[in-house]
């Protein structure tokens, strides 16, 4: 190779060592970049689901499929809670509504859940006695709290009893609550960085989609009894108290479409002993049909008799309850019940259902230390 050769060669290769390294640094400076968005996208992520720092006029506008919104399974769950408040952000606030003309602060929580496929009960207390198992904080704490939430506040009138909710909202993030309530003049948005109801938080719930405990068409008792948090060896209800055996039959009324599930738990708590003794296998009501031969006492013509009757036998408690309530719901013995529009109503309709004349009355002061009022 002659010198001229040489120099053209060696001025080649200086050059494809120059591109070379251009490309090193043009593939440096790509990595940077790429590594520099993921960090800004990774920190917005994380602010989206910490705080969901942009919720311009309301409407949430979030781009992530994580599973961190609260009760919400997925951000699209989130969204359709979003859109079904948008709908009826306005709506006033009336006592008792659940949205037509008006709607009280539990019926819209109730709605609001569902439209984002968690079901909780209808009132404010039932929402916080079903829940607070899965409680997050007792007061506002925006670092633990998640959008989904649902925050209840204690009493604030004489009205209810203390340590008992009397209001609830859903916090939607960045400091703020929706709820349906006087301080909106009814369904709307609650900045809670400002103080809101101090002094009177009573805790704040992250019910999941696990809190779906039932529905209609229940296929499979004893998993859904243990979705309520009831263990199958303790289908006797033994080791629970009356007040927890009368909230957990009243969830599972309402679950089955009963109209005034407080009776049916009054009922279950009154004639099985809270769940102790039943006439029949699983008979909790003391439905008469084919099935456990029982001892029993019945009032004839005003004279107490001692005979043996037949009492239907089931699979489970959930089947008691749910052949109980379509008795009720059903027979012309007690029409109206599922008519009826409060407990008084509903308890008329059922004097025929035993043989005991004071059965409505027992039934009645069963019921009234577990009614309270809703107050907004």
């Amino acid at each position: 190779m002659n010198l001229t050769n040489f120099f053209t060669q060696f001025a080649k290769h200086k050059a494809l060592s120059a591109e070379n390294q251009k490309l090193k640094e043009q593939l440096k400076r790509t990595v940077n970049n790429v590594n520099s968005s993921l960090a800004v996208q990774n920190a917005s992520l994380l602010n989206q689901i910490n705080g969901l720092n942009s919720i311009p006029n309301g409407i949430l506008n979030v781009q992530t499929n994580s599973q961190a919104f609260g009760s919400m399974s997925t951000t699209a769950s989130f969204q359709n809670l979003m859109n079904e408040f948008n709908k009826i952000k306005g709506m006033p606030y009336k006592f008792g509504g659940e949205g037509n003309g008006g709607i009280d602060c539990s019926a819209f929580t109730q709605r609001m859940m569902k439209a984002g496929g968690v079901n909780v009960p209808r009132t404010a207390n039932e929402q916080f006695q079903s829940t607070k198992n899965c409680l997050v904080c007792n007061g506002f704490e925006p670092n633990k709290m998640r959008p989904g939430d649902l925050i209840f506040f204690k009493n604030t009138t004489s009205k209810t009893p203390s340590g008992l909710a009397s209001h609830v909202g859903i916090y939607i993030g960045n400091g703020k609550m929706i709820h349906s309530g006087s301080s909106t003049k009814g369904v709307g948005v609650v900045d809670l960085t400002k103080g809101y109801n101090n002094g009177k938080w009573l805790g704040v719930t992250r019910p999941s989609n696990n809190f779906v405990m039932f529905n209609n068409n229940l296929l499979q008792p004893v998993q859904n009894l243990n979705m309520l948090g009831i263990q199958t060896s303790q289908m006797n209800f033994a080791s629970m108290k009356p007040q927890q055996v009368y909230n957990t039959i009243k969830g599972i009324a309402h679950k089955l479409g009963d109209p005034h599930p407080e009776i049916t738990a009054a009922q279950f708590c009154l004639e099985s002993g809270y769940g102790k003794k039943t006439s029949g296998k699983f008979n909790y009501f003391g439905v008469k049909g084919q099935g456990s031969i029982v001892n029993t006492h019945e009032e004839i013509k005003g004279k107490l008799v001692s005979m043996k009757q037949s009492f239907k036998d089931y699979n489970s408690p959930i089947e008691s309850i749910k052949d109980h309530i379509n008795l009720k719901m059903t027979s012309r013995h007690y029409a109206g019940y599922s008519t009826s529009t409060n407990t008084d109503q509903a308890l008329s309709c059922l004097k025929k259902y035993a043989t005991n004349p004071l059965h409505v009355e027992v039934v009645k002061n069963y019921i009234k230390p577990f009614v309270y009022d809703r107050v907004c």
